[in-house]
């Protein structure tokens, strides 16, 4: 694994833990029921999907917690990307800083962590008091290092109207293989991934994460 080089005046970075989550989802459930915009909907090319829960100790704008959905691969403009459809943040200013910054459509949402027995953990979102989703993971005893130049390497797009932006991002973490207990979802508000199996959940132990300052293109 590469180490990270410094470059920290073209670079925001992101500290904490989290799980991740990696599917592979159907093209008609990429297309209907992941809230993708309407130039997307018909640029599906499969990958991997993927859903983070991020809970970031450090960072440019505080600690906060976030929510991820990724659908999968679409090919845009002769390039195949990655592309974050759901977002959920735990602050205001989070809100705006990825939506100024990259074009990810954060919405403000409020987090819960409760820890259980037997190495589980509960996390709860809730938007306006209401739970939208809900999900128990427990964490597997076998630890690795992983660094974004390897298994996590997701070539990232944003689209607001024509512009574009490319998150090209770095990072480090240590990983533990976990199992996706139970999950609960409300659909209006985050895709029913329920449906699925996920191929492989990871708990993210103290990683470190670069995302660009700047990316239009």
């Amino acid at each position: 694994m590469s180490e990270l080089k410094n470059t920290s005046e073209k670079f925001y970075e992101f500290k904490g833990n989290g799980y991740a989550l990696f599917y592979r989802f159907d093209e008609e459930f990429t297309r209907l029921d992941t809230f993708l915009p309407e130039n997307l909907k018909n640029n599906y090319c499969r990958g991997l999907g993927v859903v983070l829960y991020l809970n970031y100790t450090e960072s440019e704008i505080g600690p906060y917690e976030e929510l991820l959905f990724i659908p999968g691969k679409f090919c845009y403009r002769g390039k195949k990307n990655h592309f974050i459809s759901k977002a959920y943040v735990s602050t205001e200013e989070a809100v705006k800083f990825g939506r100024d910054n990259w074009f990810v459509p954060k919405e403000k949402a409020t987090f819960s962590r409760k820890p259980l027995e037997n190495r589980m953990e509960n996390i709860s979102v809730y938007v306006k008091k209401e739970e939208i989703l809900s999900f128990e993971i427990k964490t597997g005893k076998i630890r690795f290092r992983l660094g974004t130049g390897k298994c996590l390497a997701f070539s990232l797009m944003q689209l607001n109207g024509d512009e574009s932006v490319q998150l090209n991002y770095s990072g480090a973490l240590t990983a533990n293989f976990a199992r996706l207990a139970s999950i609960k979802i409300r659909p209006a508000f985050f895709p029913n991934i329920a449906r699925f199996t996920p191929l492989v959940v990871l708990k993210m132990k103290n990683f470190t994460l670069r995302l660009p300052k700047t990316g239009g293109t």
